[in-house]
């Protein structure tokens, strides 16, 4: 059950980390073209509250039917 908690989290970590090099990627092809259109902020913490809530929300359905 530990052990499983641990990967859930790591996972998370993992999905946020990806996420973050994405946007800051994004945000560096981007930044000569549309600096109003692009709120790197706003954009980045909508994902990364949206990707802890769908890794959270499987962990716990995936811990509540297999243990």
């Amino acid at each position: 059950m530990i052990q499983f908690v641990i990967e859930v989290v790591f996972e998370a970590v993992l999905y946020i980390v990806f996420n973050t090099i994405g946007i800051c990627t994004i945000k560096l092809f981007t930044l000569g073209q549309h600096p109003k259109d692009f709120d790197l902020a706003d954009y980045q913490f909508k994902y990364i509250l949206l990707g802890l809530a769908v890794s959270i929300s499987i962990g716990w359905l995936i811990a509540k039917y297999m243990l």
